[in-house]
């Protein structure tokens, strides 16, 4: 399986992006960053572009990854 990090995750190509990787079989999104102050910050990545549960919170920063 690839692990996936996208930048931007709360933009429009940021959350086609999220839908794609979400509909894979052999992709898996590790992290979601948006830039800080941003109001999605803390919000699942799933549920910003799909409205599903991705389990994964949109975060600020690389350090992150991983945890």
């Amino acid at each position: 399986m690839t692990s996936v990090a996208i930048i931007g995750a709360a933009g429009k190509m940021g959350q086609a992006l999220v839908r794609c990787v979400l509909n894979s079989t052999d992709l898996q999104l590790v992290l979601a960053i948006e830039q800080p102050g941003s109001p999605e910050l803390g919000r699942d990545a799933g549920e910003v572009a799909v409205s599903t549960p991705a389990d994964l919170a949109i975060t600020a920063a690389f350090d992150d990854l991983g945890k």
